[in-house]
């Protein structure tokens, strides 16, 4: 909810500072995005957060007068869905629905389709901020003028981070396992990471892929066979449950001794993505304890989450999580 927040007072002191331009003030906002469940970079976990900090915006700031519009389709119901989509609904936004008196504004999670907006956004040279979507086009300052992002991990520290951990250790071949079941933030973090390392950075990548859609595809033992033949330094993007059935396999074959390392990267420690970590209160605990030696678990961000403002506006969050945007399916884990 930070990044979030964080995201809302950006905005308010870009337009402040136009404020002596355009009297009376208001914003029109659109926030693209997808009604669905599928991970956390959808409507139904960020809305509460975005309906919260604009109200507060609304009480704090009464003479701005702040709209807002969320923009989907209603066939987009997934991450993936919404990117054959997402530049055609938010140019009817801007073409058909906006305010035209209002200064406009994109604010957004961003998934995959987060660099669409920026076509739109760049050259009519519209202010479009997104809390997660973050990829390297977002440096060329030429090709994104407007486009600010509030994530306390973009794609490229990513890239980098893995470039530089394989070069300081002299790592040179590496297997990276990636579970493609779904589009999910393991799946893309690998599709952004593995090209980059296979492009020129003098190392030899062997790229394994399985789905968890198909139980059969996720067989540990032969993922670690063909990982001992040619490589001791495996970069795993896949959820906990699978790694913990595949670091059990990997102690089997004695290949826990510390002779290999089982790379795995979250953006933040909170369980939707997943639980890593040694200890899950189950029989193998110990063991997995154990085996930990041989890993190496890195977060992107350690986030304070403790703030007097989300502190005071998190009983709203949680009002409007369940009421607002009816998410008893998708029960609590969402929640900070």
């Amino acid at each position: 909810m930070n990044l979030l927040w964080n995201e809302w007072l950006l905005l308010v002191g870009l337009i402040l500072m136009m404020s002596d331009l355009v009297r009376p003030l208001c914003v029109d906002i659109a926030t693209p995005g997808y009604i669905g469940a599928d991970n956390e970079v959808s409507l139904n976990c960020n809305g509460p957060a975005f309906d919260a900090g604009l109200e507060y915006l609304r009480k704090t700031y009464p003479s701005v007068g702040f709209f807002q519009t969320y923009v989907t389709d209603p066939t987009s119901d997934t991450c993936q869905a919404l990117g054959d989509n997402a530049l055609r609904i938010l140019a009817q936004w801007y073409y058909r629905d906006r305010r035209p008196e209002c200064l406009p504004a994109i604010i957004t999670v961003g998934c995959q389709e987060a660099w669409q907006y920026n076509r739109l956004a760049a050259p009519l040279n519209i202010l479009y901020l997104s809390t997660v979507g973050a990829p390297s086009e977002i440096s060329d300052r030429e090709q994104s003028p407007t486009w600010v992002s509030t994530t306390a991990f973009p794609e490229p520290y990513y890239e980098q981070m893995y470039l530089q951990i394989l070069q300081n250790n002299n790592w040179t071949n590496v297997q990276a396992v990636t579970d493609v079941s779904q589009i999910n933030y393991f799946s893309y973090i690998s599709s952004r990471i593995v090209p980059f390392l296979k492009n020129g950075k003098g190392l030899q990548l062997d790229v394994v892929t399985y789905s968890l859609a198909d139980e059969e595809s996720f067989r540990p033992e032969s993922i670690l066979l063909r990982f001992q033949r040619i490589s001791r330094v495996m970069l795993f993007f896949g959820f906990s449950p699978q790694f913990r059935k595949l670091l059990l396999v990997a102690n089997q074959l004695n290949m826990t001794d510390g002779s290999y390392v089982y790379f795995v990267c979250q953006p933040m420690d909170h369980r939707v993505f997943s639980t890593f970590g040694w200890e899950i209160h189950d029989r193998d605990d110990e063991v997995i304890r154990k085996l930990y030696a041989s890993v190496l678990l890195v977060y992107m961000a350690d986030l304070d989450t403790t703030t007097k403002v989300t502190d005071s506006l998190q009983p709203d969050w949680t009002h409007r999580y369940w009421t607002d945007w009816n998410n008893t399916a998708l029960g609590n884990p969402w929640l900070p």
